[in-house]
């Protein structure tokens, strides 16, 4: 089954480290942690990036009036391909990982 969520899309791309294998348990749930956030902050700053020029004060506004779900559903209105936004920071994240094993 496909990853649902930032965390169970990390947890996907860990999954076959066989460095992570003798790592703590706690450590790991750690890394899943600062994983997951580093990917959602890069993900808003995509979509952030994706939003047209003229229609930033508008969402200046938003943020600073109904952060949530008013904010996703602004952007999912002004970026039109905001899921190939997001998929595309996902693959990324994915290359970049997979990437960086090779030198660990």
């Amino acid at each position: 089954m496909a990853p649902q969520t930032v965390e169970e899309y990390v947890e996907w791309v860990l999954k076959d480290d066989a460095s992570l294998a003798s790592v703590d348990p706690e450590v790991k749930t750690q890394l899943v942690a600062d994983y997951v956030q580093a990917l959602e902050d890069e993900i808003t700053a995509a979509l952030i990036a994706a939003v047209p020029e003229a229609k930033l004060p508008e969402l200046e506004e938003l943020l600073d009036a109904q952060p949530g779900e008013a904010v996703q559903q602004w952007i999912e209105q002004q970026v039109p391909n905001s899921g190939d936004v997001i998929a595309g920071v996902l693959v990324r994240f994915r290359t970049n990982y997979l990437s960086a094993d090779d030198v660990r």
